[in-house]
């Protein structure tokens, strides 16, 4: 008899979800089918970070779940992707848009840090800048990327990302993004799923 698994499973199924043209049948089938797996990886991840660093997540953040609406809600967004993971808490009565999150879209499962606003990319690019050395090594070592608004070319290095992007303090919205590799369906293995929660943390 094998071990239980301790990871749900992705397949062709909750891929196909992302071609359903209504945006709130998708919307709802992502939120009924899909989100409570990923909700499973993000608290495992969440006891992890807390038995390894001492440290509860969600002290001083809270869980994020994506899609998540109101039933009675008048539109519903076509979302791309589902979510689950972190997202700061109010600090000084502002809201943050930095989140920490596993996410699944077509290609697959991955972990993914996303800072919209130019307040929190300046932030999220200064912590790399301050620890450039390690984060680099930290990035190559788990073959995670960096994307900014301003720094698009797939040739560039991160190194070149961390230098060189210039937050646009103008905009609204500013995104910076540090996103592991894909995993494709299916997703079935424990292994597999080990690999992005140790992106995650």
């Amino acid at each position: 008899m094998t071990d239980a698994k301790r990871y749900p499973v992705f397949d062709q199924r909750d891929r196909s979800v992302f071609s359903i043209e209504d945006s709130r049948l998708r919307a709802d089938t992502l939120q009924s089918d899909v989100v409570p797996k990923l909700r499973k990886i993000a608290r495992t991840a969440f006891a992890a970070i807390e038995e390894v660093y001492g440290i509860d997540p969600l002290s001083d953040s809270t869980e994020s779940l994506s899609p998540q609406h109101r039933p009675d809600a008048a539109k519903t967004i076509a979302f791309r992707a589902a979510g689950a993971g972190l997202v700061k808490r109010q600090v000084a009565g502002k809201y943050h848009y930095l989140h920490l999150r596993f996410e699944l879209d077509e290609s697959g499962l991955y972990p993914l840090i996303e800072a919209h606003r130019p307040l929190e990319s300046e932030t999220l690019l200064g912590v790399l800048r301050d620890n450039k050395e390690s984060g680099l090594q930290i990035l190559d070592d788990l073959g995670i990327g960096i994307w900014t608004e301003d720094t698009q070319d797939s040739d560039i290095s991160d190194e070149d990302v961390i230098e060189k992007a210039k937050v646009d303090h103008s905009k609204q919205w500013w995104h910076t993004h540090i996103r592991g590799s894909a995993t494709e369906y299916p997703i079935d293995s424990d292994g597999i799923v080990d690999h992005i929660v140790n992106q995650f943390i």
